[in-house]
């Protein structure tokens, strides 16, 4: 009897511990990347997310993959994703810029790096709203030291174009 009172009781912490590594959502693993919490409850328009392996019974998940998204904003998210940005744009090394984007940030042969699955991709055009962009792989050695962002052989970035016309959030993250 003891046997079995031990064995249940790990059994429920094994499957309380499993529940502890629940997948976030999209908008939760946006939310943070942009650190913005308001984007919590942004509406998820389209949204694809192969980035985090609920196989992996770590919190979050370890994979590589892809996470893209458009998400629409309501007014007041708009006003707290605009608050963030102003305050980024004052930083020292920002991460948020104004659009459109520099004619050299994607060869043409690259432009891959901005689409996501399905047929997802960037708004060509734009000229009003932001860009973000963070590298996750700055210290890179090897074949690939000195290389831009996107002439590596591997990646790791997060990249968002926010339509403020629109008030509509693209965002892509790469892992690979």
């Amino acid at each position: 009897m003891r046997l079995f009172v031990t064995c249940c009781a790990l059994v429920a912490t094994l499957l309380g511990l499993a529940g502890c590594s629940a997948r976030p959502t999209i908008e939760t693993v946006i939310a943070n990347v942009l650190a913005t919490p308001a984007l919590k409850s942004a509406k998820v328009v389209r949204g694809k997310d192969d980035h985090y392996n609920p196989e992996v019974a770590l919190p979050g998940g370890i994979s590589d993959g892809r996470l893209d998204a458009m998400l629409q904003l309501s007014e007041a998210e708009h006003v707290a994703l605009l608050a963030n940005i102003e305050r980024d744009l004052a930083a020292v090394e920002p991460v948020w810029h104004k659009l459109p984007l520099p004619a050299d940030f994607v060869p043409r042969d690259r432009a891959f790096l901005l689409e996501g699955s399905e047929g997802f991709s960037f708004p060509r055009g734009l000229k009003r709203g932001y860009y973000f962009f963070r590298d996750y792989q700055t210290r890179v050695g090897g074949l690939d030291k000195g290389k831009p962002w996107h002439a590596r052989h591997s990646f790791n970035y997060a990249i968002a174009i926010y339509d403020e016309a629109e008030r509509t959030l693209y965002f892509l993250m790469l892992d690979t």
